[in-house]
């Protein structure tokens, strides 16, 4: 039975903003009422989701760096409103993107508090872009919904000391983080809607070794 949007509206002010677990990168956990969202392990040779504890074919033996749920989630909602010329529901925005309903309900709610959305109550309200698509980078959702980028063992790469053999390990962890920045804040919402990525994008993918899966 679907929700009214006063009733939906209602329901995020009861979420729980997962701000405990935000910016722990290396461990991502999403905590909203009956789900957690959490990166798969690697067990015997095989992907291991913490919910169902299934085993799915997978190549390698540790936890592999990748882009959480929430963050593709969210980043797939914005882009329907940015597509949009009004507010959008929630139910039309899981219904756009093929979403889990109760997981982007709190994905929605970071997105407002992060400044993000905004949200009307009424018979013409839902859910529309804070401001212009072109001036919210994919970086901005990254930082609302996940925290701050690259971090290593849940803490900021510069905060890192290391002695010994590994003194200049933090400088490589840096490097990455700029890596990433150096993609993710060049490219907005609205470019990626277009489809007119810029050279941050594009030179990455129109090397052909960018879309070859490594392995070990």
């Amino acid at each position: 039975m679907a929700l009214g949007v006063e009733d939906f509206l209602s329901e995020l002010d009861d979420v729980d903003a997962p701000s405990k677990n935000r910016g722990q990168e290396g461990r991502e956990v999403v905590t909203v009422p009956d789900a957690e969202i959490e990166m798969a392990t690697i067990e015997d040779g095989h992907e291991v989701h913490p919910r169902s504890r299934s085993p799915v074919s997978a190549v390698g033996q540790n936890r592999r760096m990748q882009i959480p749920a929430k963050t593709d989630y969210a980043i797939r909602a914005l882009l329907t409103l940015a597509a949009s010329d009004g507010s959008v529901s929630a139910e039309h925005l899981a219904q756009e993107q093929d979403l889990p309903a109760k997981f982007l309900g709190a994905i929605l709610s970071d997105l407002r508090r992060g400044g993000l959305v905004t949200s009307q109550r009424g018979p013409e309200g839902g859910f529309k872009l804070a401001r212009h698509a072109d001036q919210i980078s994919i970086a901005d959702v990254v930082r609302v919904v996940s925290g701050p980028m690259a971090g290593v063992r849940g803490m900021r790469p510069e905060t890192l000391v290391y002695e010994g053999d590994s003194a200049h390990l933090r400088e490589v962890w840096i490097a990455v983080r700029g890596a990433l920045r150096g993609v993710l804040e060049h490219v907005t919402l609205d470019q990626v809607l277009r489809g007119e990525l810029p050279e941050a994008v594009t030179r990455f993918t129109t090397e052909s070794d960018s879309w070859v899966t490594r392995t070990p």
